[in-house]
C-alpha cells in the first residue's frame, strides 16, 4: 500500500521592483477625478506599506484647517503628501503638522500640573485640590493647604473638568490649505507607515501515482500600524526598496571625502 506523501512549502512571492523603488517614485502625479473615498494600500515584504486615501472636503475660499483623523500610529510624518484631485493649481498647502500627543493618563496629569483635579482611591476615599506633581506620586493640595501625597497605585480613579488643549485621542495630520475658491474638492493624501508585512505560504499534496500534484497557497497579513484599512485595495509586493539615505549616511560620506 502507497502512503500519501505530503510536502510542504514555505514560498515567499516574488514580484520584481519597479526601477527607483516605490509605485509612481519619480513619475509626476496625474490629474485624476476621485470616485467617493477610498483607501489604496501598497504592502512590502519589509514592514512597509504605502497608503494612498481619497477623501472629500469642503474648503473655503481662502485659508483652511484640515483635519485627517484615523491615520497609522506608525506613519513616518516626512513621507506625507497633500493635493487636491479637483483643483491642484489653486489648492495649495501652507503648513503641515502630525499631532501624535495621544490622551492618556499619565499625560493628562502631565498637562493638569498647576490645576484642580479630583481623584477616588482603592478604599474609596476622595480628594481634590491642586495638583502639584504626578511623575511619580499624586501630590495634591487641598484649599486649606493641607497635602496629600498618593501612590498611582492607590488611586482607582481620576476626574479631571476637561480635556486640556493639545491633546487627541488618535494620530492626526493637520494642514493649513490655502483656496482660490470654495466648494467641494476630492484630495489624495499618500503616506509610508511601518507595521504592515505579508508572506505567502503553500502546501503542496503529492498524488498516489506521484505524477501530479495539489496545491493551496494563502497570503497572511499582519498589520500593526495602528489603524484599520476598511475596503481597501490591496498590493502585495516582494523584493528590496530602494530609499534614499539618511541625512546621518550623507553627512558621514562628506566627511569621509573631506578627511
Amino acid at each position: 500500500m502507497k502512503h500519501r506523501r505530503w510536502l510542504i512549502w514555505s514560498v515567499m512571492a516574488a514580484v520584481a521592483l519597479v526601477a527607483g523603488g516605490l509605485p509612481g517614485a519619480g513619475q509626476p502625479p496625474t490629474p485624476a477625478v476621485a470616485q467617493g473615498e477610498g483607501v489604496e494600500l501598497a504592502v512590502y515584504n519589509q514592514d512597509l506599506a504605502l497608503v494612498k486615501e481619497l477623501r472629500t472636503l469642503d474648503l473655503d475660499e481662502g485659508l483652511n484647517d484640515v483635519r485627517f483623523d484615523d491615520v497609522a500610529a506608525l506613519i513616518d510624518p516626512t513621507s506625507v503628501h497633500f493635493r487636491s484631485l479637483t483643483d491642484p493649481e489653486g489648492t495649495v498647502v501652507l503648513e503641515q503638522n502630525y499631532e501624535y500627543d495621544i490622551v492618556g493618563s499619565a499625560r493628562l496629569l502631565t498637562k493638569y500640573v498647576g490645576m484642580e483635579i479630583a481623584v477616588v482611591t482603592q478604599d474609596g476615599q476622595e480628594y481634590a485640590g491642586e495638583l502639584l506633581s504626578g511623575a511619580e506620586d499624586v501630590i495634591l493640595q487641598a484649599a486649606d493647604g493641607q497635602v496629600t501625597v498618593l501612590k498611582l497605585e492607590q488611586i482607582k480613579e481620576f476626574t479631571f473638568p476637561a480635556l486640556p488643549d493639545g491633546l487627541i485621542t488618535r494620530p492626526t495630520l493637520v494642514w493649513e490649505v490655502e483656496s482660490v475658491q470654495g466648494g467641494t474638492q476630492d484630495v489624495e493624501v499618500t503616506y509610508l507607515t511601518g507595521g504592515i508585512n505579508w508572506q505567502a505560504n503553500y502546501i503542496v499534496v503529492l498524488a498516489d501515482d506521484e505524477e501530479s500534484l495539489d496545491i493551496d497557497g494563502w497570503v497572511t497579513l499582519d498589520n500593526r500600524s495602528g489603524t484599520a484599512y476598511e475596503d481597501a485595495r490591496l498590493k502585495l509586493i516582494a523584493g528590496d526598496i530602494h530609499r534614499a539615505p539618511t541625512d546621518d549616511t550623507v553627512v558621514k560620506a562628506v566627511e569621509y571625502e573631506m578627511a
